[in-house]
């Protein structure tokens, strides 16, 4: 399985690998914690799921859940979000846009992101 985790807090994406890494040692995780950096690697890899927070500077949350649905279709995604307003928002995207996309309300456990993986992620 190969992971994206894309989040602006520093350190935050590190620690969320580590915590995927230590459960899924056979996974590949790459964590980023700017939205360029994690855009350039969403553009030019594959990976099966996505960890991305979707209040980042510079960015819109329907920019970012646009460019992760046309440049990884095939992924899952996990939204994160400290704000109640993204979870709202990822409500009116159309059905289509939602499909393997779950929300995850920061601040969360390691047990809770665990569960929510195995939401999206089908087995192999």
């Amino acid at each position: 399985m190969k992971v994206i985790i894309i989040d602006d807090y520093p350190g935050f994406a590190e620690l969320l690998k580590t915590w995927i890494e230590s459960l899924y040692p056979d996974w590949t995780v790459h964590a980023y914690d700017e939205w360029h950096q994690g855009k350039d690697a969403l553009e030019n890899d594959k990976f099966e799921l996505v960890v991305v927070d979707v209040m980042m500077p510079g960015v819109s949350a329907e920019e970012i859940l646009n460019f992760i649905s046309s440049s990884q279709p095939d992924a899952s995604v996990i939204v994160m979000s400290g704000f109640s307003d993204a979870e709202l928002a990822l409500e009116e995207l159309p059905r289509s846009k939602r499909k393997n996309l779950v929300f995850l309300k920061k601040p969360f456990t390691q047990e809770e992101l665990v569960d929510t993986i195995k939401k999206v992620v089908r087995p192999t």
